[in-house]
C-alpha cells in the first residue's frame, strides 16, 4: 500500500509539473507572438475586425456595461475642444499594462464616431506586472497615429515609452488638465471634454494577458466571454461619455438603448 501511495504521489507531482510547463509554454508563446508585432502598423484585417465590433449595435446593447463596475467621474469644467469639436484627451504610457487594457475599449468607442489611421501594435513592459500585455499605441515618431471625425476630436498622448522613459511631453494646457482632474495621479487618464474623467483601468489586464491579438479579437463578438464583457463593456461606457459631451451625435450611435441605461447608472 505504501509503495502504491508513493507511485500516486509521484504521478501527481509529474502531472503538476507538466501542467505548469504547458501553461508557461502557451503563455510565453502568446507573449512572443505579440512582442514580434510591437511598433508595426495594425493590419487591415485587424482594423476591420475592430471596426466591425465597434459598429455592432446588437452586440453593444446585449453587453451594456458588461463586467465594468467603475465609471468615469462627472466634472463641470468648460467644454474641452480641439479645432471646434469636443475633445477626448487621453494620457498614458506604452509601458503601462493598465493603459494597455484601456486602449482596447477606448479605440472601439472612438471608432463609433470616426476613423483611426496609422494605429500601431504595442505591448506593455516585459518587466512590469501583467508583462507584455497586447495592446496598441497612439505614439509613433515615424508614422504618427491620426484620428478623423466630424463629431469629436481625439488627442492620444503616450507620455512614456516601454521603458518608462519620457517620449512625449504634455503641453501647458494638457498639464493643467491632468493636474486639475487627475486627482489620483494614475494612468491611464482620460478626459471626455471636461464632462467626465477616467483615472486608471476599467478592467484588469489579466483578462487579456497572455492572449494573442487574434485570440482577443476573435472573442469580441462572444457576449459570454470575459474578453467581450470587459472590452466591449468598457467601450460602451466610454461611448456614453462621448455622446454626452458631443450633444448625442450621431443618432445611430447615441440613440442606442444602452447609452441611456449607462448614463442613468453613472
Amino acid at each position: 500500500m505504501e509503495k502504491r501511495n508513493k507511485i500516486f504521489i509521484a504521478a501527481a507531482v509529474i502531472l503538476i509539473i507538466v501542467l505548469i510547463l504547458a501553461y508557461t509554454f502557451v503563455s510565453s508563446g502568446g507573449n512572443s507572438a505579440n512582442i514580434a508585432l510591437t511598433d508595426l502598423p495594425v493590419s487591415q484585417a485587424d482594423m476591420s475586425a475592430l471596426s466591425a465590433a465597434a459598429n455592432n449595435m446588437t452586440l453593444a446593447n446585449k453587453i451594456g456595461v458588461g463586467a465594468i463596475g467603475v465609471f468615469p467621474s462627472q466634472v463641470n469644467g468648460s467644454l474641452l475642444t480641439e479645432n471646434g469639436s469636443p475633445e477626448v484627451f487621453y494620457a498614458g504610457g506604452d509601458y503601462c499594462p493598465f493603459c494597455a487594457a484601456t486602449r482596447w475599449s477606448l479605440i472601439i468607442a472612438l471608432m463609433r464616431f470616426g476613423t483611426f489611421t496609422n494605429l500601431h501594435y504595442m505591448t506593455s513592459s516585459s518587466t512590469d506586472v501583467y508583462a507584455s500585455t497586447p495592446t496598441f499605441t497612439f505614439y509613433n515618431s515615424i508614422n504618427p497615429t491620426t484620428y478623423s471625425s466630424q463629431y469629436v476630436s481625439f488627442t492620444g498622448l503616450e507620455i512614456y515609452d516601454q521603458n518608462k522613459a519620457v517620449q512625449n511631453q504634455p503641453n501647458a494646457e494638457q498639464t493643467a488638465i491632468i493636474q486639475k482632474y487627475g486627482t489620483t495621479g494614475s494612468i491611464p487618464f482620460i478626459d471626455f471634454g471636461n464632462r467626465s474623467v477616467q483615472q486608471g483601468a476599467d478592467y484588469s489586464p489579466s483578462l487579456i494577458n497572455p492572449l494573442t491579438y487574434q485570440q482577443i479579437i476573435s472573442q469580441l463578438d462572444n457576449t459570454n466571454s470575459t474578453v467581450a464583457q470587459s472590452i466591449i463593456g468598457g467601450a460602451d461606457v466610454f461611448t456614453a461619455q462621448i455622446c454626452r459631451m458631443d450633444g448625442f451625435k450621431p443618432a445611430n450611435v447615441c440613440d442606442a438603448p444602452y447609452i441611456g441605461r449607462i448614463l442613468n447608472m453613472s
